[in-house]
């Protein structure tokens, strides 16, 4: 796959996914470095405040639900 050219990559429908699988060892050295993910939904919350102060925490917050009721029938 690594010696195709891009015109065979192209051919194939391989060039995004070549380019990827190239580029994974780079990613992995960026991201060696965390050690902890943080997922919550409450930015004022403990582990978001927690999160925020830590250089090697990932804190990925999501969007709050909206609790909805549902009629049974």
């Amino acid at each position: 796959m690594f010696s195709k050219s891009d015109a065979e990559l192209t051919k194939m429908g391989a060039v995004i996914t070549t380019r990827e699988i190239q580029q994974q060892p780079e990613l992995w050295h960026e991201t060696w470095s965390i050690y902890q993910v943080s997922i919550t939904c409450a930015p004022d919350g403990h582990l978001a405040q927690k999160a925020e102060n830590e250089v090697n925490n990932l804190l990925l917050l999501m969007p709050a639900r909206v609790q909805t009721t549902r009629a049974l029938l």
